[in-house]
């Protein structure tokens, strides 16, 4: 107990005191005492509390309801009102921050360490309850599988990433609204769409709250998404008005006492309806594995030409599908650049920029972009190590966003930088800049610009250095390493490393 700390917060000085030297009594620590909330809240910047006592008839701008509102929100410390007013009025209103308790002066001390011990207690309780949900929500964004969650209304409280993607709802646009409305289910039949069948999600939350533990979705059952949600690429998981194959299961969530509280839908895009198939054992499959290579030979020697069309099309394919990651990192880039809503992927990609979320999702490594206000500016925070690093940099390149700093986590943040006028722009290696200072390249490899030719001049070369523009005043040759001299600072990189730089003409 003696650990705890406690802070008060009252105007009137003699009962300040009073209460003080009751907890001191109790075994507690006083973190501070303030008479007003604009004291009492730089008080628990500097010396956090466990708890506050707080008087709600505070005198000064902010009376101490408002005060504990802004506790709540910036610092989550459990408040205990007290009072010598127990109006019904002044009741409802501090009802409203959630207080842990709600005194009446005067007041014993036992009755006050009675209830800062039973505040103490529930606070705890609902740290870890927040910290058990937070857990399965990481859980469940990690899960390659759509998720969604509803209260016992049938109202959605939660969906995954992977359930966003396949539905075309984000979980802000989502959330509160019926299932029914986000798990549109259809019946397809024979290749005929059979609609009016949006009813059977109704019918499943029925039976789990009926008392059936386990619902399985219908078989050959269909999921409507959103429509014009998607921006439609080729290859992409959900154009706009799509039905797509799943199947899955939903649960019911039950409490301690077996009510049910909630349910969960989990659900998958159906790979392949051959599923009914038995399976070869491994010998067999090893043996069909082998026929199948031997084959394959037998094939291409026989037909050369069928087998250089076969790698032709597998090539053109692969070729088909960058074409669209690229023009999905395009279409993302200027969508959170423009401040507009988009829900968009391919095959590999998965992308989402809007109020509440702008991210880029590679599907096999996950999150790749997450663009978010530093200081006040628009970044993006990438990954280096992708396989998407050199087309995700170009494109932001492209749009002035420029590297500003990279960290040890392997993550570059970039941000835009307006360039100066009359200015070429390059993206290319240090050996190219060591060249154009020295005259001898025509630049006509990478750009971010233009392909025009420059003046080379080596007063006109400029060099971003964290994010400015900066003249270069020397360039010195280290064995593999370029050492550049500007008048914010040196510049030290290898020589196959990438730079931005330019020409003022």
């Amino acid at each position: 107990m003696s650990a705890t700390k406690v802070m008060v917060v009252e105007d009137e000085s003699i009962i300040s005191l009073d209460i003080k030297n009751s907890l001191v009594k109790l075994g507690y620590n006083v973190s501070g005492v303030a008479a007003s909330g604009d004291i009492a809240l730089r008080k628990i910047q500097d010396n956090c509390p466990d708890l506050i006592l707080m008087d709600i008839h505070l005198k000064g701008e902010m009376t101490g309801i408002e005060v504990s509102e802004k506790i709540k929100a910036d610092f989550q410390i459990p408040v205990i009102y007290l009072t010598a007013n127990a109006d019904s009025q002044t009741f409802q209103k501090a009802k409203q921050t959630d207080p842990y308790s709600y005194i009446l002066k005067p007041f014993a001390e036992k009755e006050l360490g009675l209830a800062i011990e039973l505040a103490l207690h529930q606070h705890q309780k609902q740290q870890a309850i927040k910290s058990s949900e937070r857990w399965y929500a990481t859980a469940f964004q990690a899960l390659k599988e759509a998720i969604i969650a509803t209260d016992a209304n049938g109202y959605v409280v939660f969906m995954n990433a992977f359930a966003e993607m396949m539905t075309g709802w984000t979980l802000a646009d989502a959330l509160d609204r019926p299932v029914a409305d986000i798990l549109k289910l259809q019946k397809k039949i024979q290749q005929l769409d059979v609609p009016g069948l949006s009813e059977s999600t109704d019918s499943i939350l029925a039976a789990l709250f009926e008392g059936r533990q386990f619902v399985s979705l219908p078989d050959d059952i269909c999921l409507l998404t959103k429509p014009q949600t998607a921006i439609p690429l080729e290859g992409n998981l959900s154009t706009p008005g799509t039905l797509i194959p799943i199947e899955g299961n939903s649960t019911s969530i039950k409490d301690f006492s077996g009510t049910v509280v909630g349910s969960i839908f989990i659900f998958r895009r159906v790979q392949s309806t051959s599923s009914s198939i038995a399976q070869p054992s491994s010998y067999e499959q090893r043996q069909r594995n082998a026929e199948h290579r031997q084959c394959n030979a037998e094939h291409r020697q026989r037909n050369p030409l069928a087998h250089q069309a076969n790698k032709s099309q597998a090539a053109e394919r692969a070729a088909a599908q960058k074409a669209d990651d690229i023009a999905l990192i395009k279409a993302f880039t200027q969508a959170f650049i423009k401040g507009k809503s988009v829900l968009l992927s391919t095959a590999n990609l998965f992308a989402e920029a809007s109020a509440s979320s702008v991210t880029l999702t590679a599907k096999a490594e996950g999150i790749i972009i997450n663009v978010k206000h530093i200081d006040g500016k628009l970044t993006a925070v990438v990954k280096q190590d992708s396989p998407y690093w050199e087309v995700v940099r170009y494109v932001l390149i492209e749009n002035s966003f420029f590297p500003v700093s990279q960290r040890t986590n392997g993550t570059a943040y970039y941000q835009y930088r307006s360039i100066p006028g009359q200015c070429q722009i390059y993206h290319t290696s240090g050996v190219e800049l060591w060249e154009a200072w020295h005259g001898k390249t025509s630049l006509n490899q990478k750009r971010c610009r233009d392909r025009t030719q420059a003046n080379l001049s080596r007063s006109n070369i400029i060099v971003l250095r964290r994010g400015s523009w900066y003249h270069i005043q020397t360039m010195r040759l280290n064995q593999d390493h370029l050492l550049i001299k500007t008048i914010g600072g040196e510049i030290f990189v290898q020589l196959e490393d990438s730079l931005i730089w330019g020409t003022q003409t």
